[in-house]
């Protein structure tokens, strides 16, 4: 794994950080934004690990101050994709030291980043050279300066944001003259909110970044048509331009725009009271008009807010613009039926269409969206006061397809109409529902909803007639949405949330709930599959099974038959001679056997004693290495510790050197800072001295300059009362001039309207002669048409006869059809009705079946659990081998299983389960013991086994579990002998006999107490056999509590003689407790009690049958 997303995982910390640093050693992108728990120790432990990490984004981690950051740096040097959004948080030495290591660094998002400031961006441009995407969004310290600096060192920088609303003076046309200069390669530019860029900012950009294809300069006031015409003649490559609230862009700036951008598929122009439809002027179209014809591959239009526009407009770009799939025509009131119906047939592909506001928006309108929105998925249609119930009744047939619906404000809209659209839902796909300030819609409808629509995420319902306690009963329905009600003085606002909202991450959730639902399906029929496959291969494993098992039954049948006659025929031939001779090897044998135990066992306890003496020197030597490793630790303690005091009386002095050469630094520029002070001071003064020379110069002067005034006085007195009186004449005869002006404008005035009056009185006279005439023509044409309709009466009244004939006989056979079509739409209609009846029946039969079919079926896998529970049932019984029939001595005990007949020498699961637990030798914890070693000879549980054979040589000691994962004793069958496992030699020590010398111990004749107490171990199903074998006919009887006997004893009969009437019990006398006893050859049972018959399972018991 390479790559891990988990944005929006609030609660991941430390520890899973932690866990992905030791596991996903080679990630290489990480996304956690908005992980507020994650702290420095959480990061610095995943950049120890993950030094190959190139792509990190930590937006909003608010639990991260620094240290984590720093470290990343330190250790991750290849790192080219950073995000740092709203992490206000870190200091600038920290970034710092991010820029300084992050060298290749081409991604960098530190928007809402308050502490970024020119000089960090210098700084960037000094080390990031390869950056190609920055967002300065919001970070309010950034200024022309910092852009500058950073533009004349990144030339490969192609997207940036600069988008703000704080300190918009910071950014000014310098920002973009440096960007049009330096940045040739730049293709997405966000200016919104630069409130002081003008036209030559835009024409510098465009001037210099030809392939610019995104612009976003909303909020700009002072951008005009200028800067349209500037995009057009540079950047052909424009895709997608925002203008929102633009003020002073008109119809011309769009020309411009339509005659460059033929690529244009994004335009946003909300707001702009200057754009309108265009008018066809000599040189060409204009506005819309020009943008429909010159962007024809235009995909989304903003048209929001533009008051002007009309139908002619939209008309033309559904005819032209044929690829828009968003439309908002969100505050146009003179958008039409005609102007609906043209983008709906001309755009095909439309799929969000925004009609809020728009005063002509009726029903109409809707049947009309209804009728040719074949792929609209959005419809908003709020403040529309002419919707009602009708326009949903025509939505209806498209309400499926719709994702997103806002009715608010449609105040007409009822019950009725919401119930009409609800029917019309077969496949849901609505998520957003907005029904504020519907006032007639109640809660019916909504709790009608919540059935059909199970998956909505929003539901607003403010203002509708809707309780908050409904609305709580109903937020189980939607899995995905939170319930909103506003409390105290937010419940009175209009704008207040009230309904179904979206959880965090509700979208998602959603998708995986819905994909699992078609996983699950997939899951079950793969299932199906393979278990039909299975239950195939089963049916030819139990063929095959059955063939095996009666080959094994008629070859084991044999055997002991031939088994039987072999042993009939020894024992007849046998004489007493060969009865002493073998007696007389038996005691040769048993003495012979004697003296070569005592040899092993010598040697045994040699080995022992050996062992053990390896055991003391093993432990010894162990002890001697741990005081030698703890001796190396302690050394190395230390030396770390002096390394620690070293390297931090080496940080101290470093830090005092640096801290020196910063005060010498400090103290060199304020002594230069002072020296500089110093020539200022004499400057000013040797200025401040100049200055009052010239005083005293010019003061001198003005004393002549006033002499002379002084005798200029008079003269000048002189010379302005002259002035004067030729002022006065001047205007009176400008006074009198203009009097004769007016008087001469108002004598044209008044001819000129004595003209018109006389132009108007000529036109009424020329209507009035006209009016006569027409009136004349009319009183012609009058008496004309009566003579001539009179002439015609006649001919009317005759053919008016005949047409009423001729409608009686078309009245009457139109009945006659009518009627005849009434009966056989009634006879359709109970046909139709036979046939959903004949329908419901055959699906009554097909339930029926199915229910029948699946109750066999559980029938049949009972029969079936139940077959297998009976085929893995075990009864096993601890016998002696008194003849050696098996190989292991006279007289040695072991296991048989009287259903399949296997015989072990050691304990088998079923009764090694019902042992106790061993107990754990090295911490004495009884019951605990969960592996057994060979070498250590001990039992040890998972703790200890984990502690002793972790690490060292005890390591490599051969051990095994005692248990399996289940919890089940592990059957390691018999093994060998003698055995080198505790829990095996612990059997055979408990054992009275020993099976290595094939001899009885001392303890033998407890053995056989034991024995001969030890009840039956039964596993699996026996309670059908039992069931059947009592409830036979021959069987059946009334049971009474003096009648009630063993039924086990019908699933294990022995029988006391054999097929030639010998019996098969022997007596012998026991000498531990002093009784005769009764042995069955076959069974190898012992019993003290003299044996009786039983009675048969066809046979009942004489009492039973008495009774």
């Amino acid at each position: 794994m390479r790559c891990l997303v988990m944005n929006g995982a609030e609660h991941i910390t430390d520890i899973g950080l932690q866990a992905i640093g030791e596991h996903v050693p080679t990630l290489e992108a990480l996304e956690i934004a908005n992980a507020v728990k994650v702290s420095d120790a959480g990061l610095r432990a995943l950049a120890m690990q993950c030094t190959r990490l190139n792509r990190l984004n930590l937006s909003s981690c608010s639990g991260i101050r620094g240290a984590g950051l720093a470290a990343i740096a330190e250790h991750c040097h290849s790192m080219v994709d950073l995000g740092l959004a709203e992490c206000h948080q870190f200091e600038e030495w920290v970034l710092l030291r991010c820029i300084y290591s992050f060298t290749s660094l081409e991604n960098l998002n530190v928007a809402r980043c308050p502490q970024i400031t020119d000089y960090l961006l210098k700084t960037i441009g000094q080390q990031c050279p390869k950056l190609r995407s920055l967002n300065l969004a919001e970070c309010h310290q950034v200024s022309d300066v910092g852009v500058v600096q950073l533009a004349q060192k990144c030339h490969f920088l192609a997207r940036i944001a600069l988008c703000r609303t704080q300190h918009s003076e910071k950014i000014t046309d310098t920002t973009c003259a440096a960007l049009g200069e330096h940045c040739p390669v730049l293709e997405d530019v966000n200016l919104t909110g630069c409130n002081f860029l003008t036209d030559a900012s835009v024409r510098w950009l465009a001037e210099g970044c030809t392939h610019l294809q995104s612009l976003d300069i909303s909020q700009v006031f002072h951008v005009t048509d200028a800067s349209l015409r500037a995009l057009s003649e540079h950047c052909a490559d424009l895709t997608s331009l925002r203008l929102n609230n633009v003020k002073n862009v008109s119809d011309v700036g769009l020309r411009f725009l339509s005659m460059g951008c033929p690529r244009l598929e994004s335009l946003h122009v909300s707001n702009l009271y200057l754009v309108s439809d265009g008018s066809n002027r000599d040189f060409g179209l204009e506005g819309l008009q020009a943008i429909a014809k010159g962007c024809t591959s235009i995909k989304e239009l903003n048209l929001s807010g533009c008051f002007q526009l009309v139908e002619r407009a939209l008309i033309a770009l559904g005819s032209s613009c044929t690829k828009i799939k968003k439309l908002n025509l969100k505050a146009c009131p003179r958008v039409t039926l005609l102007a609906v119906n043209a983008l709906l047939h001309g755009c095909p592909t439309l799929t969000s269409l925004n009609l809020s506001g728009v005063q002509l928006c009726n029903n109409a309108m809707l049947a009309a969206i209804a009728s040719h929105g074949v792929a609209l998925k959005e419809l908003c249609v709020a403040q529309c006061d002419k919707i009602s119930d009708p326009g949903l009744w025509h939505l209806a047939r498209r309400a499926d397809q719709f994702e997103t619906l806002d009715l608010s404000g449609c105040n007409l809209l009822t019950d009725i109409g919401l119930n009409a659209f609800l029917d019309g839902l077969q496949k849901p796909a609505l998520t957003h529902l907005h029904l504020a300030g519907c006032t007639q819609i109640t809660q019916d409808p909504i709790a009608r909803l919540a059935f059909v629509c199970p998956m909505l995420l929003t539901l607003s319902v403010q203002g509708c007639r809707i309780s908050a306690r409904t609305l709580h009963s109903l937020s189980s329905s939607w899995p995905f949405g939170e319930v909103r009600v506003p409390t105290g003085i937010a419940a009175t606002q209009s704008n207040a949330e009230f309904g179904i909202f979206p959880a965090q991450r509700a979208k998602d959730r959603r998708y995986v709930e819905e994909t699992c639902v078609f996983w699950a399906a997939a899951v079950k029929i793969q299932n199906l599959f393979r278990a039909r496959l299975a239950r195939r291969q089963a049916l030819i494993n139990l063929e095959e099974a059955r063939r095996l098992y009666v080959a094994r039954r008629l070859q084991s049948i044999w055997r002991g038959r031939e088994a039987r006659r072999e042993a009939l025929l020894r024992k007849l031939f046998q004489s007493g001679i060969h009865k002493s001779a073998a007696k007389i090897q038996r005691r040769y044998r048993a003495t012979r056997q004697a003296r070569k135990a005592h040899t092993q066992m010598q040697a045994i306890f040699e080995k022992e004693f050996e062992k053990f003496v390896v055991l003391v020197q093993r432990r010894y030597r162990a002890k001697r290495a741990a005081n030698v490793a703890n001796a190396i630790i302690r050394a190395r303690r230390k030396q770390y510790e002096r390394e620690v005091e070293a390297a931090i009386i080496v940080q101290r002095r470093f830090r005092g050197i640096v801290g020196r050469r910063r005060f010498n630094l400090v103290q060199l520029q304020r002594l230069a800072r002072e020296r500089e002070e110093q020539e200022a001071s004499k400057r000013l003064q040797a200025i401040y001295r100049g200055r009052m020379d010239r005083m005293k110069a010019k003061q001198l002067e003005n004393e002549r300059r006033l002499e002379q005034e002084g005798r200029n006085q008079h003269a000048i007195q002189i010379q302005a009362q002259f002035r004067r009186h030729l002022a006065r004449k001047e205007m009176e005869r400008r006074r009198e001039y203009r009097k004769y002006v007016e008087q001469s404008v108002i004598k044209l005035q008044t001819a000129y309207r004595a003209r018109r009056g006389r132009r108007e009185v000529d036109i009424l006279r020329l209507a009035q002669q006209q009016l006569e005439a027409q009136r004349a023509a009319m009183k012609l044409q009058t008496h004309w048409r009566g003579r001539r309709a009179r002439s015609l009466v006649a001919t009317l009244r005759n053919a008016r006869r005949l047409q009423e004939e001729l409608e009686i006989r078309s009245a009457t056979h139109l009945q006659r059809t009518f009627r005849r079509y009434l009966i056989r739409k009634w006879a359709r209609a109970v046909m139709i009705e036979l046939i959903r009846a004949k329908q419901a029946d055959h699906a009554m039969e097909v339930w029926a079946a199915t229910l029948v079919q699946a109750h066999w079926r559980r029938i049949q896998a009972c029969r079936e659990l139940e077959r297998i529970q009976i085929e893995n049932r075990t009864r096993w019984k601890h016998l002696i081998d008194t003849y050696n029939q098996h190989g292991c001595g006279y007289g040695a005990p072991f296991y048989y299983n009287q259903v399949n007949g296997e015989i072990r020498w050691r304990m088998p699961r079923e009764i090694l389960m019902l042992q106790p637990r061993p107990a754990c030798n090295q911490c004495d914890a009884t019951a605990s013991a969960s592996v057994e070693c060979a070498t250590c000879c001990e039992n040890f549980c998972e703790e200890c086994n984990v502690i002793v054979h972790g690490n060292g040589k005890r390591r490599l000691h051969t051990t095994r579990k005692l248990f399996n994962i289940y919890g089940i004793r592990c059957d390691y069958g018999d093994g060998e002998f003698p055995s080198i496992w505790p829990t095996e030699m612990e059997q055979d020590h408990q054992s009275g006999y020993d099976f290595v010398n094939m001899a009885p111990k001392e303890n033998y004749q407890d053995m056989l107490w034991k024995i001969a107490q030890f009840e039956p171990v039964v596993t699996g199903k026996w309670l059908k056999e039992v069931v059947d074998t009592t409830s036979s006919p021959v069987e059946s009887h009334v049971s009474t509590d003096e009648t009630v006997f063993d039924p086990r004893g019908l699933l294990y009969q022995e029988d006391d003689v054999d097929e030639h009437g010998n019996s098969l019990w022997e007596s012998f006398y026991d000498y531990t407790r002093g009784e005769y006893r009764y042995y069955h050859r076959v069974s190898k049972r012992v019993t003290s009690e003299p044996p009786h018959p039983q009675p048969s399972a066809l046979t009942p018991p004489e009492d039973i049958s008495s009774s």
